[in-house]
Formats: structure tokens, sequence, C-alpha cells
């Protein structure tokens, strides 16, 4: 399996244009998506629900016979956060499967954890691209979760927005992290 993790692109709440848990793009990250020129092709798709998450998925040509929103990819918040200020959500958009809004108020480690067991670990070893776009945060509890067994340790790992990761899994379960943090524009330079 390879697994593909992209950060959403500049949200308005990073340039203070917006106030919400849930922000639209900037006008930088939409223009910096739309600067990606090729169609991406993916196995399937995971995006959180969030609007950047899905503005991000939105502005790129990414092509996938399974594309599904996954509340357990949403950014760390307080407990309720979610509740309390985005509900009732609005309508998800119909390109994707719909998602368990239940799952908003979980704490992150136990929606990422479930996430991994659920939806990765029984195709590590497939021959399966598959595409997450979601949050920093969500990322390190993933990153977590893939390379250390020891819940009590603490990773982060930075991440631009716009930024592409890849872990690739062989049939032993073996990871190898090919790269970390890749602009998207900078794809072609790899020869990915």
């Amino acid at each position: 399996m390879k697994l593909y993790l992209l950060r959403h692109e500049e949200s308005k709440a990073q340039t203070e244009e917006q106030f919400s848990f849930d922000s639209d793009l900037s006008e930088f990250g939409i223009t910096s998506l739309n600067s990606v020129s090729r169609e991406l092709s993916f196995d399937r798709v995971y995006i959180s629900p969030l609007r950047r998450c899905r503005q991000t998925y939105e502005n790129l040509s990414i092509v996938s016979d399974e594309v599904s929103f996954d509340a357990r990819l949403v950014e760390e918040l307080p407990p309720n956060t979610y509740r309390e200020y985005l509900f009732p959500y609005e309508e998800l958009p119909a390109y994707a499967s719909d998602t368990l809004l239940e799952d908003w108020d979980l704490h992150i480690e136990e929606r990422v954890s479930s996430f991994y067991k659920e939806e990765l670990l029984p195709v590590l070893s497939k021959e399966l691209s598959i595409l997450i776009i979601a949050h920093a945060g969500t990322f390190n509890y993933l990153a977590k979760k893939i390379f250390i067994s020891n819940k009590n340790m603490e990773i982060k790992f930075k991440m631009f927005n716009g930024a592409i990761s890849l872990f690739e899994f062989d049939e032993n379960s073996i990871v190898t992290l090919n790269y970390w943090n890749i602009k998207l524009n900078q794809l072609e330079s790899l020869g990915i």
C-alpha cells in the first residue's frame, strides 16, 4: 500500500480573514492548488469533512473510484467543540460517501486509532494507493499510530499547507517514509 497524506491548503483562519473552526481556503490556497496541472490518481481517497479539506480536494484534479468523507479525520479540538459550534452541520457534497458525524466528538487519538484499524490496517499489504486529505494534528496522531507502539511517547511532525507525504507498505507490512512535506507543485520534480 502507498499512503499519501495531504494537509489542506492555507485557510482563511490562518490568514485571519475568517474566524471559524470550519473556514474556507484562502485565495493563496486556491491559487496554489490550481497551479497543480496534472491529474492525480488514487484507489481510495478519504477526506475530512471540514470545508478547507473539501475545497482542497475540489481544487485538484483527483481521479478515484472510492471517495469518502470520514469524520474521524477532523482537526484536534477540545471535547464537544464541533457539536457546540458546527451542529447541525451543513449537507456534504454528493461526490463522496457520507460519514458518521457522531465520530467528531471522540478524542482525536481514539478517532485516528479507529480509522487506522478499520480502514488502513486491513489493506497494508495490498497493492493500493490511498490519499488522505486532512489536518496536521490528525496526521501527527496517524504517524504516531504507524510508527510507535508506545502511546505515551509524543511526536510532532510539521506539515506545510498543501504539502503531501508518502508512506509505502510492502507485503511484509514494512513501512518506508519515501518523502515528507513536499509541496504539490514539486511532484513532477520527484518523478511522481
